[in-house]
C-alpha cells in the first residue's frame, strides 16, 4: 500500500466561485486543495501550514497576489502560479519578479490549470535519477535529490523553478545555453511558460547569488552561460 503524501494546494482568490471551481479540479486530480478569500489570509497559511503549491490570484483585497508572493518568498518557496484577468506584459513581469513561478489568465481552461499545477509539483519534488548526482563547481554545489543550493557551504534559498534554471546551467557549466535549450533542460520540452519567464529566473538567481552574480553571464542574441564561482 503506498503511504506517498497526497499534494497539498492553496487557492487563494476573493471570488468564491473561482475558489471552489479551482478547489473541484484539484481535488478531482486526487491532491488536496485549501481555500483562502484574501492574501492575508493566505500569508498566515503559508507561515503555519505545508503546501506543495498555491495558486494566487493577482487582484485580491487589502494585499495584492504581488504583495502575497513577495510576502510568501520570505517563509515559503512554495510553487506559486499567479491567476488573473490581465494579460499585459508589466503585470505578468511584476508578477514573476516578486516571485511567481508561472502565470495563467482567466478565462483558462481546466486542462491548462491543472497541467501547469502539475509541472510545478514537478519541479518543487522530482527526484533525480542516477545520472543527475550532485553537481559541485568550485564554491557552489547543488543537490538534486534535496533541490538545495549551497554557495561557501551555505544555503542558498531557492524556489523550485529558480533551482532548475540554476541546475541546468550548472550541468553545463562553461557552456552557453542557448534560450531554448536551456528552457528544456530546466522544465522539459512541454513547458510554454511566459516567454519573459526564463529572463526573471534569471535575474532572481543572480540576486541571491550576491557577490558571485557575475557567473551567469548574458551571452546576448543567444542565452547564457555559468562560470565556475572560485
Amino acid at each position: 500500500m503506498s503511504t506517498a503524501r497526497v499534494p497539498r494546494v492553496l487557492v487563494v482568490d476573493d471570488d468564491p466561485r473561482i475558489v471552489g471551481l479551482v478547489l473541484a479540479y484539484i481535488r478531482h486530480e486526487g491532491m488536496e486543495g485549501v481555500g483562502a478569500a484574501d492574501g492575508r489570509d493566505a500569508l498566515r497559511r503559508f507561515q503555519a501550514e505545508p503546501f506543495d503549491a498555491a495558486v494566487v490570484d493577482l487582484m485580491l483585497p487589502g494585499m495584492s497576489g504581488v504583495e502575497l508572493c513577495r510576502a510568501a518568498r520570505a517563509v515559503s518557496d512554495v510553487p506559486i502560479l499567479l491567476l488573473t484577468a490581465l494579460g499585459r506584459e508589466q503585470d505578468k513581469i511584476a508578477g514573476l519578479d516578486a516571485g511567481a513561478d508561472d502565470y495563467v489568465t482567466k478565462p483558462f481552461s481546466p486542462g491548462e490549470l491543472m497541467a501547469r499545477i502539475r509541472a510545478l509539483l514537478r519541479r518543487r519534488g522530482g527526484a533525480a535519477s542516477p545520472a543527475q548526482g550532485p553537481v559541485r563547481l568550485g564554491r557552489l554545489a547543488l543537490d538534486p535529490a534535496t533541490r538545495e543550493a549551497f554557495l561557501d557551504g551555505g544555503r542558498i534559498e531557492l524556489t523550485p523553478s529558480e533551482f532548475a534554471v540554476l541546475l541546468a546551467l550548472g550541468r553545463h557549466a562553461g557552456r552557453t545555453l542557448d534560450r531554448a535549450r536551456l528552457v528544456e533542460e530546466a522544465f522539459g520540452d512541454a513547458y510554454d511558460g511566459y516567454d519573459r519567464s526564463l529572463d526573471v529566473y534569471v535575474m532572481r538567481v543572480r540576486k541571491k547569488l550576491g557577490p558571485w552574480r557575475g557567473c551567469i553571464v548574458t551571452v546576448f542574441g543567444v542565452g547564457y552561460r555559468l562560470e565556475v564561482p572560485r
